[in-house]
């Protein structure tokens, strides 16, 4: 699983242990898919976003 991440998500460093352990809640579902898509700091701020909007 580590090195699916390091593939998909080369600047994940930190967050992986987090992304292995967590479970699929919609919001890291989504998280993940952004990080994998766009990069890591895309996803970081999609839930600044969607988090300063709560």
């Amino acid at each position: 699983m580590t090195q699916l991440l390091d593939v998909a998500v080369p600047d994940i460093g930190e967050f992986k242990d987090v992304a292995i352990k967590s479970h699929g809640s919609p919001d890291k579902v989504r998280f993940m898919d952004i990080a994998t898509a766009e990069g890591l700091q895309a996803a970081q701020a999609w839930r600044a976003q969607r988090f300063e909007a709560e």
